[in-house]
């Protein structure tokens, strides 16, 4: 399910990268990111989490663990979404 739209009830937002998530994969395994997703919903009224400081790859990486329980290395050069 990881950067798949199918089934995504919310939204994460890394810098230019934008990824579909799911409330119940990440709050589940991170009472920060559940948190997170309330104190977003509350405030905005929608589920979208922003992180534009620090590294949009390690941002990445750290979704990419909750679902997959392993990340990729984009060491080529490459975007960590495939773009």
């Amino acid at each position: 399910m990881f950067n798949q739209k199918s089934f995504s009830d919310m939204t994460v937002l890394i810098q230019t990268m934008t990824l579909p998530a799911h409330e119940i994969v990440i709050g589940l395994q991170s009472p920060y990111l559940a948190s997170a997703i309330q104190e977003a919903l509350a405030t905005t009224g929608n589920r979208t989490l922003v992180f534009n400081e620090g590294s949009g790859i390690a941002h990445w990486r750290v979704f990419e663990y909750l679902y997959t329980g392993g990340y990729t290395d984009c060491s080529d050069g490459s975007s960590p979404d495939g773009k």
